[in-house]
């Protein structure tokens, strides 16, 4: 049958600052550890902190009613530089059951000059299973500089054969390129 949107269990609805709210979304991943998934939802619009900073929100429960603002998220990763435009994966690179957030932010306006780096570059942050409150992309684990400012542009947190974990970034430059990090390697 036809369903209507606004008669959902649970909607997540994003503020005036939230203007593109859902243009990245998971699900099924565990973040706190109670054993059930999570919902993610991007905006690579949002404003609150820096123009165009761009948000993460994780809901570690259910949406218990429609109509539940992104402001009620049990964590939010809220980009403190103008024009991050987060993308995101979700997925366990520590092993440690909880699910891990890697964020990258290809921007042509992105400086990584507030990271001890010059000029402009993409970017990627991973940060291992936060459970509560709201972050800045300065309060990732491990932050990696791209060669160009299309580095992290699409983020892909995976496993492969022998269970180990990788990292992938996608590049854009010139001929495009695909960077594949190992768990040991940050």
């Amino acid at each position: 049958g036809l369903l209507d949107p606004h008669s959902a269990d649970g909607q997540l609805l994003g503020s005036e600052a939230d203007l593109s709210l859902g243009v990245d979304i998971a699900g099924g991943h565990d973040l706190d550890g109670d054993g059930r998934g999570d919902l993610f939802a991007s905006d690579e619009g949002n404003d609150s902190v820096a123009s165009g900073g761009g948000a993460l929100y994780a809901i570690t429960g259910s949406l218990a009613q429609a109509g539940e603002t992104a402001a009620l998220a049990d964590v939010t990763i809220v980009g403190a530089q103008p024009n991050l435009s987060f993308r995101f994966d979700v997925g366990d690179v520590d092993g440690d059951v909880r699910a891990d957030l890697l964020l990258g932010t290809g921007s042509s306006h992105l400086s990584a000059s507030g990271h001890g780096f010059a000029g402009s570059a993409g970017m990627a942050y991973l940060f291992h299973g936060p459970t509560s409150g709201t972050h800045t992309e300065s309060d990732a684990a491990t932050a990696i500089v791209g060669s160009d400012k299309t580095f992290g542009r699409d983020v892909l947190l995976s496993g492969n054969a022998r269970g180990d974990n990788l990292v992938v970034l996608e590049t854009a430059a010139n001929a495009g390129a695909v960077s594949v990090f190992h768990p040991g390697s940050f």
